[in-house]
């Protein structure tokens, strides 16, 4: 994954963040106000038509409902939520950065309107070249990490930010690795998912295998390390053979809810494959990526590759 580095244009302030100015800002809203679970007369059908809708991403007709929401229950915070989540979709960083501090006003003791957040600031200080809103993305996600320590989410969403973000700004790679491990000490198959990533961008690759291999003796049915180990392999091109024992052992496991389908261990399993020579096993796994999700446009760009080779091979 491509990173991109955080360049500023609004001071030369080497202070850090500071990481309870968002809490004591939220704890003061917090008082007029609660999360939305705890709210009444909420339209649970109208919210889960514009979520919905939002996933289909149809996003004028979800704003559409999430303003008629808004406008009759002024206090729901999944719907500031999801109307910021449109604007960010939109690139419309200021109006994300608003909703999202509405949210995390109102459901302060949600992580995942703090990566939101994050986010928003994050992509806002990107664009308008800001030390400061870069400040306050790395807060935003270090209050959604204090809020949910075992959530790969909000570890990965802080690692992405150190990975773009430097040290003055609260980021840094030491600091990316730091969080790695420390949910690796919680949650070892996450953390150590999260460690391949890091060592992987950074071409550590050995490092990576061997941290995957450490974890499985201790999880060894852990479809997501599994994938990450087969995901690796194929687009490192070594440690084949263990890349394909780990995809075929997912394709034995049910897909874990919140990471890659069958459909995209076929796709990885076949790249492997492919790179072994073995062309047909290969052509095998693209189309059963295919069967499994149609809309898989690099299964789709393997067969015709395949198909091409093919045709271009002499005759013997």
């Amino acid at each position: 994954m491509a990173s991109r580095n955080y360049v500023y244009a609004d001071g030369g302030a080497t202070t850090k963040p500071d990481q309870n100015s968002i809490t004591a800002s939220v704890a003061e809203s917090g008082k007029e106000s609660h999360s939305v679970l705890a709210q009444t007369g909420l339209d649970k059908a109208a919210l889960s038509t514009a979520i919905a809708l939002y996933r289909q991403k149809n996003d004028s007709a979800s704003r559409a409902e999430l303003e008629k929401i808004i406008a009759a229950e002024p206090t729901n915070a999944e719907a500031f939520f999801y109307l910021g989540k449109i604007e960010r979709r939109e690139k419309h960083f200021e109006a994300a950065v608003a909703d999202q501090e509405k949210a995390t006003q109102l459901g302060p003791d949600r992580a995942d309107y703090f990566i939101a957040l994050g986010d928003a600031y994050g992509k806002l200080a990107s664009e308008s070249r800001s030390f400061t809103l870069a400040q306050q993305s790395c807060a935003a996600l270090e209050h959604a990490v204090g809020l949910a320590p075992r959530s790969e989410e909000a570890r990965a969403a802080l690692i992405d930010f150190c990975r773009k973000a430097p040290s003055i700004v609260g980021g840094g790679m030491a600091k990316a690795y730091q969080q790695a491990n420390e949910l690796r000490a919680i949650d070892p198959p996450a953390g150590t998912r999260l460690l391949i990533t890091l060592y992987a961008d950074e071409g550590r690759d050995v490092e990576a295998f061997q941290a995957a291999a450490e974890t499985l003796k201790d999880h060894p049915d852990d479809y997501g390390l599994l994938f990450a180990v087969g995901r690796l392999a194929a687009t490192d091109g070594t440690r084949l053979d263990e890349g394909e024992t780990d995809l075929r052992k997912c394709l034995n496991l049910p897909a874990a809810s919140g990471f890659p389908d069958h459909g995209a261990a076929h796709f990885r399993l076949g790249e492997i494959l492919e790179k072994e020579g073995k062309t047909a096993e290969a052509r095998s796994q693209f189309q059963a990526a295919m069967a499994d999700s149609p809309s898989n446009e690099e299964a789709k760009r393997a067969l015709a590759r395949l198909e091409q080779n093919s045709v271009a091979a002499p005759s013997r």
